[in-house]
């Protein structure tokens, strides 16, 4: 499908769209009305999903779901090796260089790589889990089954974002593998038939691999029309280099959005852990702008930061925390008074968490108005910074979830998730004024529009 050009507002259907561009976010900010439309569609999906298994496995089943996905997710971000986040600033790069021969071997090494790495690592946890079960529920055969499926879907999303394409990042991972598990637990709830986390289980590894398929049909598509012609060319010793700052990074995002579902099954138990689960399903509607306008912008700061553009950069990334918080502030006011009936769906007995939210909306509200500093960093190179900043947040998770979970379970687990987050975007703020020398937060682009004003 053809795309708007953006330096013609003309081209623009859609008048968010055109005043966003006027705004001078561009084509950043096209993408960010097309992902916030996909994003819409996927969390409407994602608490159907979630809504359709607590009501059909209870608090207890969805803690064995949750815990399963959770290790399969870990497991597979050890595989990804950080070619997943490198993606996105390499297929950027090589782009904007149109060292097309090198872009694709880049894809072509990558996904052996990381299609090779998963699949290790899921026979090793298969042989832990073998040995020495912590839980009889829990079946490792899933895990060894859907952490490759995971993983190459992962390498897809960073690949087509490298390119610029926000349908074909999100379509595959956030349209088609939750429409599938709908229709498929829909199915499943209309004939009444008795279900156990196995089959569920299997029900999301086949809707894995549909998605994996549509995916690299999409990357399959961008290659052949980026590279035809060309020969290929390979630097794996440059990528390993590129992708091994990232690896951590990956590593420790993945850890610090599963670490509370897993203490939580550590040290709570299922039923906590699926108490738990709504929780984490409503993070994502609280910051769905955040996500919405970094799907784009990425690599737009990629580009600009290769250019050298940056005041246009500067300027690019505070319009952005200003739209992310307004629309967050107004997303959780919603949400918070909403909770009652919206945990309410899941089952009665998940109710019990609605105070828990505040503790979430506060801590996203915060994130937003620090800014995309984890974006930032990673983008112009600086991922040792966010790495070592994220790292101190899965400390003061892991720290926070030992003293919290074992007296309060789900609801200790929401303020260790939260006192983290906010951890987190302090000491990235502290890096991004000190490496890029500007400061990005909801702040500086009050004070910065106040001064044009005078």
């Amino acid at each position: 499908m053809a795309m708007p050009d953006p330096a013609d507002p003309s081209s623009y259907s859609n008048g968010a769209i055109a005043f966003l561009s006027r705004l001078g976010i561009g084509g950043v900010g096209r993408g960010a009305v097309l992902s916030l439309s996909i994003r819409l569609v996927m969390i409407a999906l994602g608490f159907a999903q979630s809504m359709m298994i607590a009501r059909l496995l209870g608090a207890t089943g969805f803690g064995v779901f949750a815990i399963t996905l959770s290790a399969a997710g870990l497991i597979a971000s050890f595989g990804l090796l950080g070619f997943d986040n490198y993606a996105v600033r390499e297929v950027s790069r090589l782009r904007t260089r149109e060292e097309f021969g090198l872009l694709k071997g880049f894809v072509t090494a990558s996904t052996v790589v990381v299609l090779l790495a998963s699949s290790l690592g899921g026979v090793v946890v298969y042989s832990i889990f073998s040995l020495v079960s912590p839980d009889a529920s829990i079946k490792p055969a899933w895990i060894l089954m859907v952490t490759p499926l995971m993983a190459l879907l992962l390498l897809a999303r960073g690949v087509a974002q490298g390119f610029g394409r926000v349908l074909d990042t999100q379509a595959p991972s956030e349209l088609l593998r939750p429409g599938l598990m709908v229709l498929s637990l829909g199915a499943v709830w209309v004939i009444v038939m008795p279900v156990t986390p196995n089959q569920i289980l299997g029900l999301f590894t086949i809707a894995n691999l549909a998605a994996l398929v549509f995916a690299s049909w999409l990357i399959y598509r961008l290659i052949v029309s980026s590279t035809a012609g060309v020969t290929v060319r390979f630097s794996v010793a440059e990528w390993f280099n590129g992708a091994w700052p990232f690896f951590g990074l990956g590593l420790l995002i993945v850890l610090q959005s599963e670490i509370n579902t897993l203490m939580l099954g550590w040290l709570a138990g299922p039923s906590e852990t699926g108490l738990f689960q709504p929780l984490l399903r409503l993070t994502p509607v609280m910051v769905i702008a955040i996500q919405a306008i970094n799907v784009p912008l990425a690599p737009r700061i990629s580009e600009l930061w290769e250019q050298g553009e940056t005041s246009k950069l500067r300027h690019t990334v505070r319009l952005a925390t200003l739209t992310s918080t307004a629309a967050v502030v107004a997303t959780c006011i919603v949400l918070l008074l909403a909770a009652p009936w919206i945990l309410a769906a899941f089952g009665a007995e998940f109710v019990v968490n609605v105070s828990a939210l505040w503790w979430l909306a506060a801590a996203q509200v915060f994130n937003a108005a620090c800014g995309s500093v984890g974006i930032l960093l990673n983008m112009t190179g600086y991922q040792g910074q966010a790495f070592r900043g994220l790292l101190v947040a899965v400390a003061v998770n892991f720290a926070l979830g030992l003293w919290l979970i074992p007296a309060h379970g789900a609801h200790g687990a929401a303020i260790a998730f939260a006192g983290s987050t906010i951890v987190w975007n302090i000491v990235l703020l502290r890096a991004v004024r000190k490496r890029l020398g500007f400061d990005p937060s909801l702040v500086a682009a009050v004070v910065n529009i106040s001064r044009k004003d005078q």
